[in-house]
């Protein structure tokens, strides 16, 4: 990984790219500055590349306990499904080795190709929706399923703005182990 990929990839996001993966519409130096703290701790760092060599796709898993965040940035929007499910399928394998069934995603409910990828692949999605309730997408039965049974194990997808709710049920759950997923309730 060397830098100068790295932050051609990550300057090259258009403003909604930028605000997908970040939160806000991040500046250059915002992006620069994180090109560096990724090189500073590259191992949950995975990339996609093209033909030419260029960085088109990038994503960041940062695990904490039974969760990690997912960061996925795609620089080349022709490149996007295909990119993205090269991403979603790296983090989801690194997620499964450390035990992990929930990653976290900013502003998921706006990445409509995250969302399809994820359900595609078989991935369960639970999105924060307007009326602070959640809403739990699980993958039709299909083809598709064939992934989920592949790796064995279910991955949830969630809306970072349900981590807080997300973590107390979970708590809860291992109180009452009646409860079950954190969703089920």
């Amino acid at each position: 990984m060397d830098r100068a990929g790295l932050a051609e990839h990550f300057l090259a996001l258009t403003p909604a790219a930028r605000h997908l993966r970040f939160g806000h519409i991040a500046s250059d130096a915002y992006l620069l500055e994180h090109v560096d703290s990724i090189l500073r701790a590259p191992d949950h760092v995975f990339l996609d590349i093209d033909a030419g060599v260029r960085i088109v796709g990038v994503v960041q898993q940062e695990f904490a306990g039974a969760y990690a965040d997912l960061g996925i940035s795609i620089s080349q929007p022709a490149a996007g499904p295909a990119t993205c499910a090269r991403l979603l399928e790296r983090a989801w394998l690194h997620a499964l080795v450390r035990g992990v069934d929930t990653m976290f995603v900013r502003n998921l409910v706006a990445d409509s190709l995250l969302r399809r990828t994820a359900l595609h692949m078989g991935m369960q999605l639970a999105l924060a929706d307007a009326s602070d309730g959640t809403t739990l997408e699980i993958p039709a039965l299909n083809r598709t399923g064939v992934r989920q049974r592949l790796f064995g194990e279910t991955l949830t997808i969630a809306d970072a703005c349900l981590r807080a709710c997300w973590e107390r049920k979970r708590i809860f759950a291992a109180l009452i182990p009646s409860v079950g997923h954190p969703i089920a309730s």
